[in-house]
């Protein structure tokens, strides 16, 4: 008995001891000193391709080549649910827009093409230096795993005068040509009006009611032209509006600018709504002043009370790393840089997610930098970007942000060098990049 007895208490001490083993851990919250301010996104740039007398010339430096790591496609793993707080009763459901949302994993941008300034009629897409946009461009980024596909389109230099703002039918139908090459993909497609900012949407009190007129006559004749499209095909009513060159032009504003981008957001979700037929539910995406991610324009951010609608900002975060600027570039990814990103998001999730409002980062990116290392030979930021891009994408993902890469076909020639996408020859100009750019979109749907 005593045998017995003594067998039991030694194995009740051990199991004693390998619970504690088992649960025995550290949990530490660091907390962000400082709350980062927005930096300036991408401004017009001259791509590879532009006449000699439109663009600076190329630098000699030799840049590194692309790896030839396989590319991941995606995969078809049911969406997750939106993870937005319950509704209160007497609130907007928007859990319509999560659904689409949640449903974009890798998006990119066609930029410097459609959003074209200084020309009218069909000219202007390849005015820039890019190459006509082919369906071939547009099956090479389905076939990698790209599903979600932004198009830039300015409009200023395609209308007439006013009152009707009469769009050219001529460059409708291309950008319905385009369109097609996405949806018959299956892929998202945003479809924005641009660079008006630099002609005459002017966010001013004394201007509003003639830029008011001006942007509902050009969404009502998009709204109709599209009108019979699906919910693969989303309206974003303005990109970056903003004064330029004021004191607070990336800065959220001032009190009457914010008023007046909430009047207009208003006013496009109107327009679009009263076409009727599928744009009665499609996805409609407003912004914020600048579509920048400051306290005051986001919190300032009136959002309509309509189930379909997201909001989109835009996110080179941080500047120094993500941009060249002449003087504090910084080179070298490191994690320790995480609170401006993760500043940002927490900013979106405490005034938009946490009230059931869905955010899509549709402009974000890093440029390709080259440098001499100690030994003198002539080395890239590629995996500095790659480092970078797993953390930014781990955080959206974390937050329910999709992101799509801002793509201007720049990647060796002065000016900013965003390119990812070579449309010439069908490749990607760095694959290690893009793998980590798709490997991480398709884990937000995923995980």
């Amino acid at each position: 008995m005593k045998k017995i007895f003594k067998l039991i208490s030694t194995l009740c001490i051990i199991s004693m001891l390998a619970g504690c083993a088992n649960n025995s851990h550290v949990e530490i919250e660091i907390t962000p000193t400082s709350t980062p301010t927005a930096a300036p996104t991408n401004s017009i740039a001259p791509t590879e391709e532009i006449k000699a007398t439109e663009a600076p010339k190329a630098t000699d430096t030799p840049v590194p080549t692309a790896t030839n790591t396989p590319i991941p496609t995606a995969t078809n793993t049911p969406t997750p649910k939106p993870t937005a707080t319950p509704v209160p009763e007497g609130e907007i459901d928007r859990t319509p827009a999560w659904d689409i949302v949640n449903k974009m994993s890798v998006g990119w941008n066609l930029g410097n093409t459609f959003d074209a300034t200084g020309k009218s009629g069909l000219a202007a897409e390849t005015y820039w230096g890019q190459p006509k946009t082919t369906e071939a461009m547009m099956d090479f980024l389905a076939d990698a795993g790209i599903n979600t596909i932004r198009i830039p389109v300015t409009f200023a230099k395609h209308i007439g005068p006013a009152p009707d703002y009469t769009i050219d039918p001529d460059w409708l139908a291309r950008l319905k040509e385009v369109v097609d090459y996405c949806i018959n993909n299956e892929q998202y497609v945003l479809l924005d009006t641009h660079h008006e900012p630099d002609y005459w949407l002017v966010p001013s009190k004394e201007k509003e009611e003639a830029v008011t007129a001006e942007l509902a006559a050009i969404w009502t004749q998009v709204a109709e032209y599209f009108k019979d499209y699906d919910q693969h095909l989303v309206f974003e009513g303005m990109n970056e509006p903003r004064t330029k060159g004021s004191a607070a032009e990336w800065q959220g504003g001032t009190q009457d600018e914010r008023e007046v981008i909430n009047n207009l957001n208003k006013a496009f979700v109107d327009a679009v709504r009263a076409t009727g037929g599928n744009n009665e539910t499609r996805l409609l995406v407003i912004c914020p002043y600048g579509n920048s991610v400051t306290a005051s324009s986001i919190k300032n951010l009136e959002v309509p009370e309509d189930a379909y609608i997201a909001v989109a900002a835009h996110m080179y975060t941080p500047y120094t790393f993500t941009y060249e600027p002449t003087s504090g570039s910084v080179f070298y990814w490191s994690n320790d840089s995480k609170w401006d990103i993760l500043g940002q998001l927490r900013t979106l999730k405490t005034n938009l997610m946490d009230n059931g409002v869905p955010v899509i980062i549709t402009e974000f990116g890093a440029v390709h930098k080259t440098k001499k290392d100690a030994e003198g030979n002539i080395v890239d930021n590629t995996q500095e970007v790659v480092k970078w891009l797993e953390l930014y994408m781990s955080l959206a993902n974390e937050y329910e942000c999709p992101a799509i890469w801002w793509d201007n076909n720049i990647y060796s020639t002065s000016g900013e060098k965003f390119g990812l996408f070579n449309r010439k020859r069908l490749a990607f100009y760095n694959e290690d990049i893009a793998n980590k750019l798709i490997e991480m979109g398709n884990k937000r749907i995923n995980q």
